[in-house]
């Protein structure tokens, strides 16, 4: 039997159950016989890259807006193109992709028109392969509706919300020339203007906002301060040891009387 070494390292050796179990034979061939070793694979133990879709970034677009996608995953190679489905079904009329770019086996960019009417839900992300073969990351990216709301004040200026109820409802502050202004916003009333401080957020109900102490929309009334209380008052001025008999008990009285 003649033998090539294919490997510059020695092999240890192996029993003859230990190769009848691995299902290695031998066989013999000539010195100068060809022979195809696949190194990679057998040193590696490593098989060929699935296809799979696991993120979009971003992971939401806005009606009415076209967008490049980030669409992560393994697998993709040169000719790969993104669908976006609804349901497990392609809808082009509301989401087109207009382009595919690959750049690399784990991540393409996707070019898409999301139109104005497009369902407001969570989409799949497909990726097709020029051979045929498909990878879906499901519901990765979320179709959202976005309004740009103007300034509180009539003149312009920097807005910063900082809360939002379950009704749409928002508040925050804004900068005038006067300075800076709270507000609540909402679709049905718009812009209301609270005066100058800050609102910080907002409850269910849309009446109470909280961190506005300082404006005169929230301001609560300011208690009066109470004075001393009579019946302690009268307790610290009564000097037991100096109270003649009658005096002690018109004292009692006069504490009965200050009781509540």
């Amino acid at each position: 039997m003649t033998t090539r070494s294919v490997f510059a390292f020695q092999i240890p050796l192996i029993t003859v159950a230990g190769l009848v179990a691995a299902g290695v034979s031998c066989t013999r061939e000539p010195i100068n016989a060809p022979r195809e070793v696949v190194i990679g694979a057998a040193l590696n133990g490593k098989a060929a890259t699935s296809l799979s879709v696991t993120r979009a970034t971003p992971s939401y677009g806005d009606q009415g807006t076209t967008v490049d996608i980030h669409v992560l995953g393994s697998g993709f190679t040169s000719g790969a193109q993104a669908t976006w489905l609804l349901h497990g079904v392609a809808d082009p009329t509301h989401v087109r992709t207009n382009s595919t770019t690959v750049v690399s086996s784990s991540e393409l960019i996707a070019n898409i028109t999301i139109a104005n009417d497009a369902q407001l839900a969570l989409w799949d992300v497909q990726v097709a392969l020029a051979g045929g073969k498909n990878g879906v990351g499901s519901e990765m990216f979320e179709i959202t509706a976005a309004q740009i709301i103007a300034s509180p004040t009539s003149g312009g200026g920097d807005v910063l919300s900082y809360g939002i109820n379950q009704n749409g409802q928002i508040v925050g502050k804004g900068r005038s020339q006067s300075g800076i202004v709270a507000f609540i916003y909402d679709d049905a009333t718009g812009y209301t203007n609270m005066g100058t401080g800050e609102a910080w957020a907002i409850d269910a109900t849309g009446g109470i906002a909280a961190g506005l102490d300082d404006l005169p929309l929230f301001a609560a009334a300011a208690e009066p301060e109470a004075g001393p209380d009579p019946l302690t008052a009268a307790l610290a001025d009564i000097n037991p040891d100096s109270l003649t008999p009658r005096e002690a008990l018109d004292a009692l009285y006069e504490l009965k009387r200050l009781a509540p």
